[in-house]
């Protein structure tokens, strides 16, 4: 998910992981995943049917797991406070072309939201795929560097 998602997801981007699809009571996945937002998507082996299920997650690092509730930012009660009117999807897959090796942040900057990459490998071809959706008041133009 992009780096400073709040709401649901509108654009799928890539699988980090799936498991393995049988028809059992208990589906287990072990994995490593780099820093990050992700959306765990438990489905049922029969498409359509709809039943409870128990979601454990085992971490050796802190994690903050909440669900995705809203659509988009609730409209504002206060005339003074505009509402979002722009939705705004940024992809930045990477950089190259570089006269030397170096080391690099990608930064995307719009409306006081600040969304930073983590930090790549040396390299005179960087590749970040920061994705990032912003729900924006005004036309001022997002600033990627």
């Amino acid at each position: 998910v992009e780096l400073n998602r709040r709401y649901r997801l509108h654009t799928l981007l890539e699988t980090a992981a799936v498991s393995d699809y049988i028809k059992t009571r208990a589906v287990l996945l072990r994995m490593t995943l780099p820093y990050g937002r992700y959306v765990m998507l438990p489905t049922t082996f029969k498409p359509g049917v709809e039943t409870d299920y128990l979601l454990r997650i085992f971490s050796t690092t802190y994690i903050e797991a909440q669900p995705l509730k809203r659509e988009a930012p609730s409209p504002s009660i206060w005339p003074c406070i505009s509402s979002p009117k722009l939705a705004t999807h940024v992809l930045v897959r990477g950089i190259s072309g570089l006269s030397k090796k170096m080391q690099a942040y990608c930064i995307i900057r719009c409306e006081g939201t600040v969304v930073r990459s983590t930090t790549p490998s040396e390299s005179t071809e960087l590749h970040w795929n920061i994705g990032a959706l912003f729900y924006r008041k005004t036309g001022k133009p997002i600033k990627i560097q």
